[in-house]
């Protein structure tokens, strides 16, 4: 067997129960399960809160794997696929039961990887890692699964600010930390709270139910600017062709540019440039920085479809307001309509970037992703920036 993915992805086995005589399987992470696949080595000791593909890949691989499920069905249904795949399971075991009862009396320690990736709703994962750390050993790999998820992404925010937390990978919707050494103990800081970087710091208490700017500023147009570029050209067709191309072109789930930009050669070298060239990503640098920042008013020039401003705001750890702007009022529909369900406070603007009026000492960040190139005023629009 070439690889287990291919097969996985091939057969697509039912591993979850939808409802009472359906069954499913939430798994669609590939790129996890193709980095699980080239982690695992033999013999490795791994355990898993939650079940399905993954489990597959961890038997597959000839880990000594133990999985945490409440639903043995599931452990059949995967015990089935294997015998029928001719994988070998005689290093696997399983626990029938919620997470939150066997942890605390299961002590078999000196796990190298721990997969949470069990019930996702508040404080589940978090109380899945409480108890788990003490079984990673130092070193050892724990992988948070669907960290674009509220309660995953709140640890996957801990970790990444902890000490005694090492980040390894992190991608769109999980993330991969390395345990170091603590000569305390796990979840033990000198000083408790005050020598913990997550909780040292006090944040202003508002209440949570009212924005943090009740008013979003007042964004307008010119009618002329200092130097208009567009009159040296027929700027009503221009507008229109660029409003016709950008309304048709595909789009991926997460609200970004499809078509070429979706091919995997385009995605590998803009990921290896990120990672390896720029060491970060404008969406990270702009929460980075927004977050050290109380109620951050953030301004998107030229926000396409979406996807950058609603990744921003799911990492965004405080009261902020997001305002996004297009000429193309069509291409963020989707995203607008997702910001309201999931209470994302981002308003979005029709307006043309040539002309734009933008108040003065408004704003905490101002960013055009992938934007400027499609304008003729330029002067004009920095001049807004600098004023904004």
């Amino acid at each position: 067997m070439e690889s287990i993915i291919d097969k996985l992805y091939e057969d697509k086995p039912s591993f979850h129960r939808a409802d009472d005589t359906t069954w499913t399987s939430w798994n669609s992470n590939w790129n996890m399960l193709r980095m699980l696949q080239g982690m695992l080595q033999p013999d490795m000791k791994c355990l898993e809160i939650g079940s399905g593909y993954t489990t597959v890949v961890f038997i597959y691989k000839r880990c000594f794997h133990i999985c945490i499920t409440p639903d043995p069905d599931e452990i059949n249904r995967i015990k089935e696929y294997c015998m029928e795949s001719g994988i070998s399971m005689d290093r696997f075991d399983f626990r029938i039961g919620f997470s939150y009862d066997i942890l605390p009396l299961y002590h078999d320690n000196g796990k190298d990887v721990i997969l949470i990736d069990g019930a996702h709703a508040f404080p589940f994962p978090i109380v899945d890692w409480f108890f788990t750390t003490k079984l990673l050993k130092d070193g050892g790999l724990m992988i948070i699964d669907d960290a674009d998820i509220v309660s995953c992404n709140i640890l996957v925010k801990f970790l990444l600010s902890d000490c005694f937390w090492e980040r390894i990978v992190i991608e769109k919707n999980f993330a991969v930390f390395r345990k170091l050494p603590n000569p305390l103990g796990d979840h033990l800081y000198t000083g408790d709270w005050l020598n913990q970087p997550f909780s040292r710091e006090k944040i202003p208490f508002s209440d949570p139910l009212q924005p943090a700017h009740p008013v979003p500023p007042t964004i307008g147009s010119v009618d002329k600017v200092e130097f208009d570029w567009t009159s040296k050209f027929n700027y009503e067709k221009l507008t229109a062709e660029e409003l016709e191309k950008y309304s048709t072109v595909e789009i991926t789930a997460d609200l970004r540019e499809g078509g070429v930009h979706a091919q995997k050669a385009w995605v590998f070298w803009f990921e290896y440039l990120s990672k390896q060239l720029w060491k970060s990503s404008l969406s990270g640098e702009i929460v980075e920085f927004s977050n050290t920042i109380n109620n951050p008013r953030i301004l998107s020039l030229g926000c396409g479809y979406g996807g950058v401003e609603i990744t921003i705001a799911h990492s965004l750890n405080k009261p902020y307001e997001i305002t996004a702007i297009d000429i193309n009022d069509q291409i963020f529909t989707k995203a607008r309509e997702d910001a309201k369900i999931e209470g994302l406070n981002i308003h979005f603007l029709q307006l043309d970037l040539n002309f734009i009026s933008l108040p003065e000492n408004t704003f905490d960040v101002i960013f055009a992703h992938a934007s400027l190139h499609h304008l003729l005023n330029l002067e004009h629009i920095f001049s807004q920036i600098h004023r904004g």
